[in-house]
Formats: C-alpha cells, structure tokens, sequence
C-alpha cells in the first residue's frame, strides 16, 4: 500500500467520522448535566416527601388554604382553561 493510498484513506476516515466525534464531544458533557440535574431533582423530591411523611399533622391543616389559593389562581391567571383535560382528551379522539 503506498503512502498516498494510506493517508487519503485517513483523511476519507476522518471526514466520515469527524461529525460524530464532534457529537461525542459535545454530548457527553451535556449528558453528565442532565444526569446531575435529575439526580438532584429525585433527591429532592426523595426528601420533600419524606418530610411531608413525617410531618403530616403539621401540613394538614394547609390543605384548605392550599385549595384556596389553587382556585384563586386558576380564577385570576388560567382564563381561558376552562376545559382542562377535555382539549387533551379531545386531541386523542
């Protein structure tokens, strides 16, 4: 095999692959954020609800009030939401 015959077969190798080498690249570190990301998301959930576990007499009385504010909300901010889950399911069928 002669020596132009090696190195134009590399650079055909290296531009076949160099878009995907790119994407490793890139992706890798972009994975690796994401993972952290929802690891401490799930941590966190993990302990929200073992807090509410533990502390259920204390959070029960917040039930009426966090109804309120719920109503409130959707009354002030969600016009147009009248039909919630009906446009999902209409969407379906």
């Amino acid at each position: 095999m002669s020596e132009s015959s090696a190195s134009s077969r590399i650079k055909r190798l290296v531009n076949t692959y160099s878009g995907l080498v790119l994407m490793g690249a890139v992706g890798i570190p972009i994975g690796v954020i994401v993972g952290a990301i929802c690891a401490l998301f799930g941590r966190v959930l993990l302990a929200i609800g073992a807090f509410r576990d533990e502390h259920i007499t204390l959070l029960l009385p917040f039930l009426a009030l966090m109804g309120l504010a719920i109503v409130f909300a959707y009354r002030t901010w969600g016009k147009g939401t009248d039909r919630g889950m009906s446009l999902v399911f209409d969407v379906g069928h």
